[in-house]
Formats: C-alpha cells, sequence, structure tokens
C-alpha cells in the first residue's frame, strides 16, 4: 500500500531484554517496550517488565514448545493428536471409520444390514440381533388357528387364511406362495440374509424362502433335507408326509406382528385322517416361532427325524433335533427377540398409536392400548343442599344459594346467626347446622338458656333445678344466664352437635328463669358453623 505523506512513526524503547531490566526505573509506568533478543514485546507494570505478546519469532506450529512435527512429520491428511506420556501434540491419522479402532474388527466378516457389534472375547465384530431360544407349550405359545384340522377352504379362510389350493393332498412337493411385500427384506434370526425371492413350502414338512427363487421338496437327515441352497429353511421332520391343506396369514401377539404359515401335515403321507396341525411364525422384528398343535390319531415321529432351522446347509439356533419333543404335540420352539421396547411388552399392543396419546388398560383384551386421555380438570360436581355449580366440567363457579343465619361458604367454617322466641320454655333454631361452635348468646329477658342435641335430651332435663350440674352423657351441650338486653361470649369456644337419630340441622334450647318457670324471651344465638348448613333462616317455635 501506498506511504502516507503525514505520519507520525511511533517509536518505543528498544534494547536487549537485560539492558531494558537494568534500565526500568527509567521506563513509564504502561510503557510499551521490544526485547530485540527475544523479539517479544513488554509492557512496565508497578516498575516490573510484564511480557505483553507471544514470541513473535515463531513461524510454524512447530515452533510451539509443546508440538513435536520432527520426530515423526506429518504425512498428508493427519492431524495433531495429543500424547500423554510425551505431553506434547503429534502428527496421528484421526479415525474415520469405527474398525479404525483397535479392539474392532469388522473387516474379516465384513457386517450386513441389521448386524449389531459383539464381543467375541478379543474384539468387537459384526453379530446378528441376540434372540432368546424358549421351549413352550401352545398354553404360552397358541396356534393362530385351531387345534385340529380344517375341515375345507372356507373353514381355514374363516379363520383369516389365505388359502394356498395347490397345497391341497400335497406329497414330495415344493409349493410357492406370495405373502405381502413387507415380508421380503426381513434378517430373521439375525442370519445375515434378508429374505426375498421365493416363499414356499415343502409338503413333507417345512417352509423356506430363498432369495435366488431355489425351493425344495426332498427328505433327508435330521431336517425335511438339508440342502445347502435354501437361504432360510423350517423343517418340521424328515418323515414321510403329506399336506392336507395350507395358508398363510398376517397375525399380532404379543406386541410383534407375524407372518404365520399353516400347514396340516398327513402323518403318514397316506393317511386320511391321522397328522399335525403345525404353523411357523415370521416376525417383522426377525423372530421365528415353531408350533406343533395337538397330534391327530397319529405318533409324531421323534428324535433323530426331527428337525431344526437352517440356512444354506448350515444350522442356527438350537443343536439337532429339538430337544424334550413328545410324541403328541402341544410343542412350540420359540426364538424371540429380547422385548428392548414398549411393544414388544407382552401385555402392550401400540398399533396404531398417535401423537399425544397414552397406553390404557383395556381389560376385555387383557392389555395396553393406545387412547386419547380425556380432558384434564374436574369432570363432574354433585353439590350439596344451598349450594349451585354452573357447570359440571371445566371452569367451575360454585355458589352458596342458602338464605339462613348468613352463612355464605362451604368446606371451612362460617359464621352465622339465628335467631327465635321461646314458647313454653322451648326453642328450636334450624339455621346453624348440625355442628359448630357456639359464639355469643343474647336475650331481651333475663333467662337461664340451655342447649341440647336432641329434643329429647332437652326433655329428660326439664326437672334439673338451675343451681344443679348436669349429669355426664345427658345431652347437655352448654348453658348460661342471661340478663335482660345482655349478651355473653362463649369462652373458652365450646362446641355443639345435633343428636337426632337422623342427623338434622336443629340445636335444642330450653328457656326458663332460675326458679325453672317458662321465659318467653327472644334470643339471638351467633356461632361458627361447621356442617349440615340446610340454608333455612329463623326458628321453630313451641316445645318440640
Amino acid at each position: 500500500m501506498p506511504v502516507p505523506s503525514y505520519r507520525v512513526p511511533v517509536k518505543i524503547a528498544r534494547g536487549t531484554y537485560a539492558n531494558l531490566l537494568a534500565n526500568v526505573a527509567s521506563l513509564e509506568e504502561g510503557e510499551i517496550v521490544y526485547a530485540n533478543d527475544e523479539n517479544a514485546l513488554y509492557v512496565i507494570e508497578g516498575g516490573v517488565l510484564i511480557k505483553a505478546s507471544a514470541d513473535i519469532s515463531l513461524a510454524s506450529l512447530g515452533d510451539l514448545s509443546d508440538v513435536d512435527l520432527t520426530t515423526t512429520p506429518p504425512t498428508d491428511g493427519q492431524a495433531l493428536v495429543w500424547n500423554n506420556t510425551n505431553s506434547e501434540w503429534e502428527p496421528g491419522t484421526p479415525v474415520s471409520s469405527i474398525d479404525d479402532l483397535t479392539d474392532v474388527d469388522t473387516t474379516t466378516a465384513a457386517p450386513t444390514t441389521g448386524q449389531v457389534l459383539e464381543w467375541d472375547g478379543s474384539n468387537w465384530v459384526p453379530a446378528g440381533d441376540t434372540f432368546t431360544e424358549t421351549i413352550g407349550t401352545l398354553t404360552e405359545y397358541p396356534l393362530a388357528g385351531t387345534d385340529g384340522f380344517y375341515a375345507d377352504q372356507a373353514a381355514m379362510e374363516a379363520d383369516g387364511f389365505t388359502h394356498i389350493a395347490s397345497a391341497v393332498g400335497g406329497d414330495d412337493t415344493a409349493i410357492s406362495f406370495t405373502p405381502d411385500a413387507k415380508w421380503n427384506g426381513i434378517d430373521f434370526l439375525g442370519n445375515g440374509i434378508a429374505s426375498g425371492g421365493t416363499w414356499s413350502i415343502n409338503t413333507n414338512g417345512a417352509v423356506l424362502w430363498d432369495v435366488s427363487g431355489n425351493t425344495e421338496s426332498g427328505r433327508t437327515g435330521n431336517s425335511a433335507t438339508d440342502s445347502s441352497d435354501i437361504d432360510f429353511y423350517v423343517a418340521l421332520w424328515s418323515s414321510d408326509t403329506a399336506t392336507r391343506r395350507a395358508g398363510f396369514k398376517e397375525h399380532v401377539e404379543s406386541g410383534r406382528n407375524y407372518l404365520v404359515v399353516r400347514m396340516d401335515n398327513k402323518i403318514p403321507y397316506n393317511s386320511s385322517t391321522n397328522g399335525v396341525p403345525t404353523e411357523v411364525w415370521f416376525g417383522e422384528d426377525g423372530s421365528v416361532s415353531v408350533r406343533f398343535g395337538t397330534a391327530i390319531g397319529a405318533t409324531i415321529p421323534t428324535s433323530a427325524s426331527m428337525g431344526g432351522i437352517w440356512s444354506n446347509g448350515v444350522e442356527i439356533g438350537s443343536s439337532s433335533p429339538w430337544p424334550s419333543f413328545n410324541t403328541s404335540g402341544n410343542y412350540v420352539y420359540h426364538y424371540a427377540k429380547p422385548y428392548n421396547n414398549l411393544s414388544n411388552l407382552v401385555d402392550v399392543d401400540t398399533a396404531g398409536v398417535t401423537d399425544g396419546q397414552v397406553l390404557t388398560y383395556v381389560a376385555a383384551n387383557s392389555q395396553w392400548e393406545p387412547a386419547t386421555p380425556a380432558p384434564g380438570g374436574v369432570t363432574s360436581i354433585i353439590a350439596g343442599t344451598g349450594i349451585s355449580v354452573d357447570q359440571a366440567t371445566g371452569d367451575v363457579t360454585i355458589t352458596a344459594t342458602g338464605g339462613g343465619g348468613g352463612v355464605s361458604g362451604i368446606g371451612v367454617a362460617t359464621r352465622a346467626s339465628d335467631s327465635g322466641t321461646a314458647a313454653s320454655s322451648a326453642l328450636t333454631l334450624t339455621g346453624l347446622g348440625s355442628s359448630g361452635q357456639l359464639h355469643t348468646l343474647s336475650t331481651d329477658l333475663d333467662a337461664w338458656v340451655v342447649f341440647y342435641g336432641s329434643a329429647a335430651d332437652r326433655t329428660a332435663d326439664a326437672g334439673r333445678a338451675y343451681n344443679t350440674d348436669p349429669a355426664a352423657g345427658s345431652g347437655v351441650l352448654a348453658e348460661a344466664y342471661v340478663t335482660t338486653a345482655g349478651a355473653i361470649l362463649f369462652t373458652p369456644g365450646t362446641g355443639y352437635m345435633n343428636n337426632d337419630t337422623t342427623e338434622t340441622a336443629a340445636l335444642y334450647l330450653a328457656v326458663r328463669d332460675q326458679a325453672g318457670a317458662a321465659v318467653n324471651a327472644t334470643l339471638t344465638v351467633t356461632a361458627y358453623v361447621q356442617g349440615g348448613y340446610d340454608g333455612v333462616s329463623g326458628g321453630t317455635f313451641g316445645s318440640g
């Protein structure tokens, strides 16, 4: 760039670090100086040289004290990697693939879609998902169809199966069928080969699929065949059997969606009545379940003649023959992926779930299912006497509609008053509820006033003298003598309660003079009402 014609050059003190240090007293506080032997700037702070910059002589990354680019020079694509032993940064190759990790080997056996890493004792290597192998009966793992032979095509279709017409009476033959396309591409039991190509049954008792379209109709060894060219093969037995009829359908059990392939097998092949209903279940998550129904007039071949699950001539799953098989059927060999989410749980069905739904237990189906939750808040309100509400749900306004005595609320003690004039020494007040705390009593005449929980208690106490204390349990709640135009405050707090056989909002009073004669005084009682308020104002007059 051009040099401006008018300049004011900035010149700072400079010299060796030792020279600057010797003359620091001559330098000003805050002054910037340059140590030319260090190629560094310093600032004078409190009479001390404080380094103000990195070494400006550094020309490359390798000049930094904690970086070593000399021992092992970097190559193209490398990065700086911290060497904790040497306490420095050194050239290194960054991890760009999981196989770069020293304890991972995905080279010896390349992974396939759906596989996971599994520890083999030395390295993490590709492997199929883990499947739990379980032996059971139809009690735990029932058939998707009837436990018996289907009489005809209509009966099988009534149970939801797609009937395979060519399988009727099939013997020593392979019969193809075509399920929904979603059943292609599933790696059953994690054997590394996705399903596809051709699905078929071997009428000697097997279900298989093969990517290249191969089929099988023979029977040898421990399975219907030990063929080496079938990608996935579920062999039931190797005896000379035939197929009465066959079909397939989709079926949901324990949260898993299955393709169920059904065969009613004849044993032996020429029997018109004997045999075993069998089903092979292929789970959408790769699980497989082999289910033998109850034998019908036949003795099921066991031991060495039992089958297994094969892939290209290699048995997967348990060792053949399947252990503990019995001659009467009702036997299941179940390979299931472990439950690792809600939809895998046996009592949860998440089919059709939508955003915002919750799991709700449906007793009729004995399982948890998605449901839209009801709106929150109060769902209904039942109003008592003297109370009204404006609606049953949502924002609810509660209003006290009762009059008498000024009770204006519910749920807490409310101060209220009730008045009346005694007749024949008796007064009944009904505006103070069935219980509460007495507050004050006032009267227009001199009077001895006694409070009772029931009319019967008042009658029983009629003959007691003024100067005689009531007996315990006599029903007397409180008593006081009030002079003309006087009032008393009940202290300490004195409670009252109705003692009628059926609770009422009645408080019974006797009003007499000290000689026991009736006094027809007008009284006002104030109380804190706690329960049983019925909204009636004023008193009831008379003797009861």
